[in-house]
Formats: structure tokens, C-alpha cells, sequence
């Protein structure tokens, strides 16, 4: 078993600077969902991965969960530039790495539902313009990868191309991750956040978005 791996990258962000304190949000927790199915690609078990999320939240108050109803890159970049804006987008599909260019993608769909391919550095610019993000969950292949190339951007990586843009925290996956290990990781994962939810006392209230 792989061991996890945390990795902090120490960056400059013109325009989005750190916090010192803790992000705070005004309630609901707005989690949106994308689910990527291309014709062709290896078939997921994505309504497994569904049910196991929102039966995690269901009981829980002060959550929204949203699902984006076609996996199109206009199609999502038309959501995140609505209100109200989520924080946190969840990724449930098939990522992918290529050593010699540095760049990490997700596939998601194009509107004929066949594969349309999404790069790190893209889906950075398009989350950069989403300041309530507070966490994105990449629950696909290799997207905690990095290049080992020299010459090559060692940030070209999904995840890290999304640390690099100011998102503050992103969950990604640095080797390949089989369909049952990401139905069991996204159940648990949730369980823990939803559980540290109840534990908490209410949120500050810092303005809404």
C-alpha cells in the first residue's frame, strides 16, 4: 500500500495572498460534484461513488450538494462563474499524466459525451476565479503527479497547478487509484469531514458570497 503524501509548496500568489487564520465561510457548504464518464473510457462505478456522498451529507444540516448535470468544460465553467459560488468541488472520473510535457488533465466530456480533455494550468485559470473555494477533491488517477523531466514545469501537474493558483487545499491521487479504492476512499473521507462538521461549533459568519 502507498504511503500518503502531503506536500506543501512554498509559492507566491500576485492578487490571492495566503491567509494567516483559518478560511471562514458563511453557511450552507456548498459541495459541487462533477461526474466524467467519456464514451470509451474505462466504465466507473460513479452512481456508487454518488450515493455514497450524498448519503454521507444527507443527514447532516448546513450542507448543499450539488451535482453538475452534464460534464462539459462549459458546462462547469458556466456554473463556477454563477452564485452562489461553491466551496468545494469534488471530482469523480478518470485523470491522466504526461511525463514528458508535465501536464496532468481530467477528462471530462464534450457534447457529444466523448472524451474532452482538461489541463491542469485550465482548470487552474478557471478555479482561480472562485475565491470561496476553500478545497477541491480530485478523486481520479495520477492527479497528485509530478514530472520528473528536467526543463519541463514541475507544476504542471492537476493538483499542483491548483495550489499554484490559490486554491487552499486540494486531495488528489499520485498513483493510479482502482475504481473500488476511490468508491471506498470518497465513503470515508466524507464520513471523517462530515463527523468533524457536527463536532464544531457553528460557523462564523463572515459575509456572504
Amino acid at each position: 500500500m502507498a504511503e500518503p503524501v502531503q506536500q506543501d509548496l512554498d509559492r507566491a500568489l500576485p492578487g490571492r495572498p495566503q491567509p494567516e487564520k483559518p478560511l471562514e465561510i458563511s453557511p450552507p457548504l456548498r459541495i459541487l460534484v462533477v461526474r466524467a464518464q467519456p464514451a470509451g473510457s474505462r466504465r466507473l462505478d460513479l452512481e456508487q461513488e454518488r450515493a455514497r456522498i450524498e448519503a454521507t451529507w444527507a443527514k447532516i444540516p448546513g450542507v448543499e450538494v450539488e451535482f453538475l448535470p452534464v460534464a462539459t468544460p462549459k458546462a462547469l465553467g458556466e456554473r463556477l462563474s454563477h452564485k452562489p459560488a461553491p466551496h468545494v468541488l469534488h471530482f469523480m472520473g478518470h485523470g491522466g499524466f504526461d511525463e514528458k510535457s508535465g501536464l496532468g488533465v481530467l477528462l471530462l466530456e464534450d457534447e457529444q459525451g466523448q472524451e474532452a480533455q482538461v489541463d491542469g494550468p485550465r482548470l487552474a485559470t478557471l478555479l482561480r476565479r472562485v475565491p470561496s473555494l476553500r478545497l477541491v477533491v480530485l478523486n481520479a488517477c495520477e492527479t497528485a503527479r509530478l514530472t520528473e523531466e528536467k526543463g519541463v514545469d514541475p507544476f504542471g501537474g492537476v493538483a499542483s497547478a491548483l495550489v499554484m493558483a490559490g486554491v487552499p487545499a486540494v486531495v488528489a491521487m499520485q498513483f493510479p487509484i482502482s475504481d473500488h479504492a476511490a468508491l471506498t476512499f470518497a465513503q470515508r473521507f466524507y464520513t471523517l469531514l462530515a463527523r468533524a462538521r457536527q463536532w464544531t461549533p457553528p460557523w462564523p459568519r463572515a459575509g456572504s458570497r
